[in-house]
């Protein structure tokens, strides 16, 4: 997406929002779900676990 000339923070919040689409895209679920049975049984995928681990740097979060 053209921002056009912005301040960062402004381009860091759309790349979020989009991430969040994204990830609240029912096409999505699946991987949602992975991760989601990642943080209960844990999991042998490096993927999941880095993204387990950046979301507990997060105070609260919920999937």
């Amino acid at each position: 997406m053209y921002l056009g000339n912005c301040e960062v923070v402004n381009s860091e919040l759309w790349g979020i929002l989009d991430g969040l689409q994204i990830a609240l895209n029912r096409d999505n679920l699946e991987a949602v779900n992975l991760i989601h049975e990642g943080v209960r049984v844990g999991s042998n995928s490096a993927l999941i676990t880095r993204i387990i681990l950046l979301l507990k740097d997060l105070s609260h979060w919920n999937l």
